[in-house]
């Protein structure tokens, strides 16, 4: 029994199964027809379309200075975490952790604006 070869024609399935499925929802969304460019207002073109998207994401993604000085002022009064909670939080996130939220998801809903299902 060719194993390798089992599991190649079954990662083509899978995957010839998983570009349907991403065609068909894709076909099933509206499109964007235009962007707001910030010099030059509406545009529809894809590479202008484009342009306008990564230079979105990159201002989003880069770093920005903050002014520390107000946080004492912020977060006054806000109850503090125990040290117990704070490792909680603070620490890695587990494989256990991550099948649980999978599993309280609901199939065929997407959880983020992305559009791509739980499935």
């Amino acid at each position: 029994v060719n194993l390798s070869g089992m599991y190649e024609k079954a990662a083509d399935v899978l995957s010839t199964a998983a570009k349907m499925k991403l065609s068909n929802s894709q076909s099933n969304q509206s499109l964007i027809s235009f962007l707001l460019h910030p010099t030059k207002g509406r545009v529809s073109a894809i590479p202008d379309m484009l342009d306008v998207a990564t230079q979105f994401y990159k201002d989003l993604y880069s770093p920005k200075s903050i002014d520390t000085s107000r946080w004492d002022e912020l977060f006054e009064g806000l109850p503090k975490l125990s040290d117990n909670n704070r490792d909680i939080m603070e620490g890695e996130i587990t494989a256990a952790e991550c099948m649980t939220a999978l599993k309280e998801m609901k199939l065929r809903k997407s959880p983020g604006e992305d559009g791509i299902t739980v499935e």
